[in-house]
């Protein structure tokens, strides 16, 4: 693997993230930055999926430390960048957030908030804790498929909730009350699934699954508190919900917005460091609000994915945190 070649930071932004409070608050940390003396460069992501690329590029010219500029999608993209490196390990490089996003779900676990994050003094006092990393894998007729992600997972209805808010997205802009215009949305148009959850303990629940969210920290959805993760402890906590009734909906989003989801009668809670799904049927996933649709393959094969493995990664990369 390459040594690093430079000690200086590789920005990599996303310039559609919150753009006018970013454009402000950029300037401003780059012009901090200079005063102090801290060496960079600004990189700018053209396309969906491109941070992953250019996070690939900046690893191989030797780039160590990097920061990112935009929400948790364009994090997950750099976070997939890294674990998908071939010129270093994960284990050496540092990452650092300046967040502006819709939800900023992984910043607000460590207290950065968007337009309130001095990300200089940050870099100065140097508080590194190692973080780890979550990996979705499934097998079809396109071979073995894995995507990581570092905030967390959600399928059922947390994942068309993803879908829904990144439809409004397009037509609002980034607003973080579009989460919960997409969760009313989702509830009522939302499909049941049956299948099988089982972890490496010999847990395993068989059901109609309404939704399940996969947390390595704790929030999603712009602040919602789904699950109860630590990103440091090698294990994910993942909240599993059974089919609801109507009345247990709107229970439901009560200890939702009482962060109190996973305590509730219909749900159940696993932490482990592994799961497995099965079903009859391909499913849709998000990944730090990033889509993967194992749907796709199907329609252009015909043949349904039933089988799908989350695991945790400990301690895979450096995070600089206040």
């Amino acid at each position: 693997m390459n040594e690093p070649l430079t000690n200086d930071w590789a920005v990599i932004k996303n310039p559609t993230s919150g753009f006018r409070s970013m454009k402000k608050d950029l300037l401003a940390t780059n012009e901090n930055m200079r005063k102090a003396g801290i060496g960079f460069s600004v990189n700018e992501t053209r396309f969906a999926g491109h941070a992953i690329e250019l996070t690939k590029e900046l690893l191989g010219k030797g780039y160590r430390r990097l920061i990112v500029v935009g929400g948790d999608g364009t994090l997950n993209e750099v976070v997939n960048g890294i674990m998908t490196s071939p010129t270093c390990e994960s284990s050496s490089v540092t990452l650092a957030l300046l967040p502006h996003g819709t939800g900023n779900d992984w910043g607000r676990y460590w207290g950065m908030r968007r337009g309130k994050t001095d990300l200089v003094k940050i870099i100065q006092e140097g508080k590194c804790v190692k973080v780890d990393v979550g990996r979705l894998s499934f097998e079809g007729e396109w071979g073995k498929r894995s995507r990581y992600f570092i905030n967390g997972l959600g399928f059922g209805l947390d994942a068309k909730v993803c879908f829904f808010t990144n439809k409004l997205k397009d037509i609002f802009g980034g607003h973080h009350w579009l989460y919960t215009l997409a969760l009313v949305l989702s509830i009522f148009t939302h499909k049941i699934r049956k299948c099988t959850i089982s972890d490496c303990k010999g847990k395993e629940m068989e059901l109609p699954l309404f939704s399940a969210s996969v947390g390595n920290s704790c929030y999603s959805g712009g602040g919602l508190k789904q699950t109860d993760g630590d990103p440091t402890d090698g294990l994910m906590f993942a909240t599993v919900i059974k089919r609801l009734t109507f009345v247990n909906i709107f229970r439901g989003l009560s200890a939702l917005f009482a962060h109190r989801l996973w305590e509730a009668s219909f749900s159940e809670a696993f932490i482990t460091d592994k799961l497995k799904i099965r079903t009859t049927r391909s499913l849709l996933f998000e990944l730090d609000g990033v889509m993967v649709d194992a749907r796709e393959e199907t329609r252009q094969t015909g043949k349904e994915i039933t089988e799908y493995e989350i695991e945790m990664l400990p301690a895979k990369i450096n995070m600089l945190v206040p």
